[in-house]
């Protein structure tokens, strides 16, 4: 048994793309990063992996969250 409810982290097509409007970004990918920003997380590996996506999708953008 998970102690977390985890249906309130279920993604919400709504709310969303209510995001990407206020963001100005509709027709983009959104890749969401939530960590701590501390050394031990290694942004700079996450940073060079999407710089692999948006060779092949060039509509993504990153959004890091910390």
């Amino acid at each position: 048994h998970n102690p977390i409810d985890i249906r309130c982290f279920v993604y919400n097509e709504t709310l969303g793309n209510t995001v990407r409007v206020k963001l100005g970004e509709q027709d983009k990918i959104v890749i969401d990063y939530v960590s701590r920003f501390s050394y031990q997380k290694n942004h700079e590996l996450f940073l060079q992996m999407f710089q692999q996506i948006i060779e092949t999708e060039d509509r993504a953008i990153l959004v890091f969250v910390g």
